[in-house]
Order: C-alpha cells, then structure tokens, then sequence
C-alpha cells in the first residue's frame, strides 16, 4: 500500500514539474513574440515618417527658409 501511494505521489510531483516546465517555455516563447512586434511596430512607424518627410520636404524646406528670412529680417542680418 506504501509502495503504490509512493508511486502515486510521485507521478503528481512529475505531472506538476513538467506542467511548470512547459509554463515557463510557453511564457518565455511569448516574451520574444512580444519583442518581435515591438519591432514591426518600429519599423513602420520609421517608414512612415521617412515617407512623410520625403513627401514633404519641399513645403518644410520653404517653411523653415521663411522662418530664416524672417528672423535675418528682424535682426538685419
């Protein structure tokens, strides 16, 4: 009778080992899964901005070419 409740707590304390195993993988699997979206969400922010300073550069270059102007204006430059 000892035999078999030994053998039978030891099968729980596998069972309970190796569900705290797989959780740990499974955990550390979406820590990286995570991370690697983080970085696709980078990625197209960056291309969205260099897109949209591409788109416009020439609308910001007379901008800041007028600010320019105006402050060598007020200075007498």
């Amino acid at each position: 009778m000892l035999r078999k409740m030994n053998s039978w707590v030891m099968k729980l304390y596998l069972r309970h080992e190796n569900f705290k195993h797989e959780l740990q993988q499974t955990l550390a699997n979406q820590r990286g899964a995570g991370a690697v979206e983080y970085a696709l969400v980078i990625a197209v922010v960056v291309t969205m901005v260099i897109g949209a300073a591409a788109f416009m550069k020439d609308p910001l270059e007379k901008f800041f070419k007028d600010i320019i102007g105006y402050v060598r204006g007020l200075f007498g430059i």
